[in-house]
């Protein structure tokens, strides 16, 4: 081996350890920031297509379904098999196959369904006065803790994989909807401590 490839060698393998812990530092100080940073100053969080679906989480559906389609290949590739073409091989690969796609696709589904809720969603946050202005669907709310009545928050909580929503009933007896993987919604109960969300379990967690 030449002392090009044992450097680049040497490059893919650090890159591979350090990485990771990078996007994980990354995410957890943008989150934090995203989180945090409404109490010191005014705050507009945009949900764009760009925020939602370019994130950490997405990503692991991208991966699935990249590595869904290695295996196809490679169940269609009778040259890695023995001359008996053995039929567990073929099953085997069909399985991790399906295994992934239904993976994949459980996700994609979520997201699309949550980014109808979504899209073109924006808050708008006030520390001085504990408010979010909320702009949806053409519609503005207000949240204020003498304004919001009750939050529910429906969530496949024990999934290691978590997504969820809210339900907001504000005392003037309007009812909205937000996703919590909608940019900013993790923010506002930093405004509202004293409200305590009700949780419901569901297992897929489809906005209404």
């Amino acid at each position: 081996m030449t002392n090009w490839e044992t450097f680049i060698v040497v490059i893919i393998a650090l890159g591979g350890t350090t990485a990771p812990l990078f996007i994980i530092v990354f995410r957890l100080t943008k989150h934090n920031n995203e989180i945090y940073g409404v109490l010191k100053e005014p705050r507009v969080y945009k949900t764009t297509v760009v925020s939602f679906f370019v994130t950490f989480e997405n990503s692991m559906a991208y991966i699935f379904t990249f590595m869904a389609g290695i295996f196809t290949t490679i169940l269609f590739n009778l040259n890695v098999y023995p001359s008996d073409g053995d039929w567990r091989s073929y099953l085997m690969f069909a399985i991790i196959v399906v295994m992934l796609l239904f993976l994949a696709g459980w996700i994609h589904i979520l997201h699309i369904n949550h980014w109808k809720h979504s899209k073109n969603l924006v808050l708008t946050f006030d520390p001085e006065s504990k408010t979010v202005w909320v702009e949806k669907d053409g519609n503005e709310f207000v949240l204020r803790e003498d304004t919001i009545a009750s939050v529910d928050v429906y969530s496949n909580h024990t999934s290691r994989y978590i997504v969820q929503y809210f339900k907001f009933i504000l005392t003037s007896g309007e009812v909205f909807y937000l996703s919590g993987q909608a940019k900013g919604v993790a923010a506002i109960f930093e405004y509202f401590k004293k409200i305590t969300p009700i949780h419901h379990k569901r297992r897929f967690p489809l906005m209404p």
